[in-house]
């Protein structure tokens, strides 16, 4: 899951967000929302997942916390790393949304 900021073009979107997923081959659905420095998760049958956090998401100096289903499952500060988002430019071959930190969650 890769959650962004919306583009300078499309503000009316409602605060910063997401891409909810549903997998053909399994029901795992997860769906976040973010607001500051805290990301919600509302998951069912997903056993982890991972949170990849764009450059002007968050505050840096701030721990971020997330919850799923109403429990916070992590509290902690993150670091960017630039090796990260050049790797991860490389692998994705997008240059325009690259993302800073990535943040794996177990959620049993």
């Amino acid at each position: 899951m890769r959650i962004h900021k919306p583009h300078e073009t499309q503000l009316s979107e409602k605060g910063a967000v997401l891409e909810t997923k549903k997998l053909r081959l399994h029901p795992a659905t997860v769906h976040a929302e973010i607001e500051g420095n805290a990301v919600r998760l509302k998951t069912s049958y997903a056993a982890s997942v991972t949170l990849f956090l764009g450059r002007t998401m968050i505050d840096w100096e701030k721990p971020v916390v997330v919850s799923a289903n109403g429990k916070v499952v992590s509290s902690r500060k993150l670091t960017p790393a630039l090796e990260f988002m050049l790797e991860e430019a490389r692998i994705s071959g997008r240059r325009d949304r690259v993302y800073a930190a990535a943040l794996q969650i177990a959620l049993r």
